[in-house]
């Protein structure tokens, strides 16, 4: 198996897992995204925008005063968002094989 691959058919911790371990092709893939030589996926960057305003927003629908309890939305959130950047990566490292 390949040193950078995201591919493993284990549970979504170790998926997370994983895309910490590979940070260095995250950063790479937000590099190349920056400097014009990757596209992100509208979808992607869709998730990628309101993840951000939700979690930097000051309305939620569980109140941030509440400790901890009202942490659970924007770790879901958070959850959600690192998904799709692993989901986006696998997609990067396609891209990359190919050409």
């Amino acid at each position: 198996m390949p040193a950078y691959s995201f591919k493993r058919p284990l549970k979504n911790g170790v998926r997370l897992y994983g895309l910490i371990k590979n940070r260095k092709i995250v950063w790479q893939m937000m590099k190349d995204a920056f400097n014009g030589s990757y596209r992100f996926s509208f979808f992607t960057l869709a998730v990628l925008v309101l993840s951000l305003i939700y979690i930097f927003s000051p309305l939620d629908f569980l109140p941030d005063f509440i400790p901890f309890i009202g942490w659970i939305d924007d770790g879901v959130v958070i959850y959600f968002l690192s998904q799709r950047i692993v989901k986006e990566a696998e997609r990067y490292l396609r891209l990359k094989a190919v050409g």
